[in-house]
């Protein structure tokens, strides 16, 4: 049975454009944040936490631009080694598909503004 996480990941890499689906299918991007994250001697609850937020990032559940605030404050990475692990990141796992997710968040934006009705029903009063 399908949990409510795989769900709502299932639905997302759905609605993600084909150059991030194929990103997630071919690339080892996976082990890439393994190694980066081993790289700054991250501890194991830091290390599941990065992973964590970078794929969240990836699935277009997150901008690419909050990657580092999301680090900061969800998983509490050390100031001193933050600039560089996310530069990692960004030049190995987000920069392939880096225009194509924020296209697509361009694209959510544009459709919820668009579901947000410009006028209100007004109840009358008798």
């Amino acid at each position: 049975m399908e949990t409510e996480t795989e769900k709502i990941f299932r639905e997302q890499l759905d609605k993600l454009p084909s150059e991030v689906t194929d990103f997630l299918s071919s690339a080892s991007w996976s082990e890439d944040l393994e190694e980066i994250g081993s790289m700054y001697n991250l501890t194991e609850d830091e290390l599941y936490g990065f992973k964590r937020e970078a794929t969240l990032v990836l699935i277009g559940l997150v901008h690419p631009n909050a990657f580092s605030d999301m680090l900061k404050q969800e998983v509490g990475i050390n100031e001193s080694i933050l600039e560089a692990l996310v530069a990692n990141v960004e030049k190995r796992n987000f920069a392939p598909i880096r225009p194509a997710l924020i296209e697509f968040f361009e694209k959510e934006a544009r459709a919820n503004a668009e579901e947000i009705p410009t006028t209100t029903a007004h109840a009358s009063v008798v």
